[in-house]
């Protein structure tokens, strides 16, 4: 059968039909699972970890107590909360005698040196009381 300049037969005929069948029966990239898709979007927002919590005695007032056990426990929180607010107060004094901009990193590292003892000692104090109001509560987990 002639159309134009085009003959039309069994061959066109063959390959229409098997691009036809070509294209129906290929196959082709499912749908993503919901989980990759959730998995796609946790990525693409910054996660940030949760804030470092550091224990402290009145942390375990929220636990079910003796009397005497509660007692004791709010004044290991008592005397911890005084000598927090003490050395925190003595950490911002030394952080705002900084200097602005240090000529160099040794001078950095020298003017910084009393804030990392202070940070130090604070932990200690922090752990100190900690432990002590631990020796108070004799059934942990």
């Amino acid at each position: 059968m002639r159309l134009g300049k085009f003959v039309v037969g069994p061959g066109l005929g063959l390959a229409i039909v098997a691009s036809v069948g070509v294209f129906l029966w290929a196959p082709r990239p499912l749908d993503e699972p919901s989980n990759i898709l959730a998995a796609r979007e946790r990525a693409k927002s910054p996660q940030t970890p949760p804030p470092l919590v550091k224990p402290e005695p009145q942390d375990l007032l929220a636990r079910p107590l003796t009397p005497a056990q509660r007692d004791e426990i709010e004044r290991i929180a008592e005397a911890w909360r005084v000598e927090r607010e003490a050395l925190e107060a003595e950490m911002q004094r030394h952080s705002s005698d900084l200097p602005k901009r240090p000529g160099s990193v040794e001078g950095l590292r020298t003017s910084l040196q009393g804030y990392s003892e202070l940070s130090a000692r604070y932990d200690r104090a922090r752990e100190d009381a900690w432990r002590r109001a631990l020796t108070v509560v004799e059934d942990l987990p």
